[in-house]
């Protein structure tokens, strides 16, 4: 599926605007300020599967390993477009996507769309699973956050202090250590 998303502060009126990458042309259809709309291969599965409406495009797939998908208006004028991969900072198939079940996500509308390092593999479990993968995307809502999880627990280090001293940490949840003073010999070798 591909996502698109009205960053401003009207609606804008998508009436015959098309896609490039995937053959698409919107019927009468507006987009509200902050709102999504889908665009998916099987508007029943996306509906069925994420209770997400979509639209079906015409013809084409999106490809694993990369392609161009443009959004141009109703005059032929490019508005946007994203030229993804897999490789050359891209999430790849190590991330989770190419086919392995995630989908990008785009992490900052503000920054050139066109910049790797601006996308990320969704962290969102959809619950559904399809040859083996856990399907992880948002369709028709909010990406996953960007950027390094919230920790479960801070932990500050001051010399050889630490704020807590003792913790209990339960599986799956995560620390961030805080060096807020002091000179450390910690570098992940146990002869130092």
């Amino acid at each position: 599926y591909v996502e698109i998303q009205n960053i401003g502060e009207s609606t804008v009126d998508l009436t015959d605007y098309t896609m490039g990458g995937v053959e698409f042309t919107f019927p009468s259809f507006s987009l509200d300020a902050d709102e999504y709309v889908v665009i998916s291969i099987n508007e029943s599965a996306l509906m069925n599967n994420f209770e997400t409406e979509s639209f079906q495009w015409t013809s084409g797939a999106l490809k694993n390993g990369g392609e161009k998908v443009s959004l141009f208006d109703n005059s032929g004028n490019l508005v946007d477009e994203v030229d993804y991969m897999s490789i050359n900072g891209w999430p790849g198939a190590a991330e989770g996507t190419a086919g392995e079940g995630a989908s990008i996500e785009l992490c900052d509308p503000d920054v050139d769309n066109n910049n790797p390092s601006n996308w990320k593999a969704s962290s969102a479990s959809t619950g559904i699973t399809i040859n083996d993968r856990d399907l992880r995307g948002t369709p028709g809502d909010e990406n996953s956050p960007c950027g390094a999880p919230t920790p479960d627990y801070t932990i500050q280090t001051e010399g050889f202090t630490f704020n807590p001293a003792d913790i209990t940490i339960g599986i799956g949840e995560t620390i961030e250590w805080q060096n807020t003073g002091g000179t450390h010999n910690v570098n992940g070798s146990t002869t130092i």
